[in-house]
């Protein structure tokens, strides 16, 4: 007695076609997330008015300097009223200028920023949305591995109110391409 065994062709295999799709979907968007995940390593993208918006390309091998734009992570002091805010979304970092590094005089009062002895910068008590916003207020030399970070936005979220950061935080951030 013989059977006869037919495979089925491949449209009446919908279960492998439907497969194959599925798999070719999952393995694009792992490429994708492992793409991205790399690219955050060496690359930062700004959409802050704070600095320009755009590209940069971190530079962890750079110590940082004054006049540098850095990337950092928020202050765990003020990671709550960030969150809270809504400034960032959670586990963005910031980027700023290094205003001042170990030996600079900064001097935050209730109205002006000034770096050795020169007025830089007004100090805000609100931000863009009328909310009270708190000074850090400074008056000294920066300690040795600690750095003031600002930038000249009248708005920017910086060391006026978050205080000295550490320089090992900072990573140096070169801007590609900016709009």
């Amino acid at each position: 007695m013989t059977t006869n065994l037919r495979q089925p062709s491949p449209e009446h295999r919908p279960t492998s076609s439907i497969a194959r799709t599925v798999a070719g979907i999952l393995l694009t968007a792992f490429a994708v997330c492992s793409a991205a995940a790399l690219a955050a390593r060496f690359f930062t993208l700004n959409l802050t008015p704070s600095l320009p918006r755009g590209i940069y390309l971190l530079r962890p091998d750079l110590v940082p300097r004054r006049g540098d734009i850095v990337q950092l992570p928020v202050p765990e002091s003020v990671g709550p009223l960030v969150q809270a805010r809504h400034y960032l979304p959670p586990g963005a970092r910031l980027l700023k200028v290094v205003f001042g590094l170990s030996g600079d005089d900064v001097c935050v009062t209730r109205s002006l920023l000034s770096l050795n002895g020169a007025n830089v910068a007004a100090i805000r008590h609100a931000d863009s949305f009328g909310r009270y916003l708190k000074a850090n207020l400074f008056c000294d030399s920066i300690p040795t591995g600690q750095a003031f970070v600002a930038t000249a936005a009248p708005l920017s979220f910086d060391s006026r109110y978050f205080g000295l950061v550490s320089v090992a935080s900072l990573t140096v951030a070169m801007p590609l391409w900016t709009f």
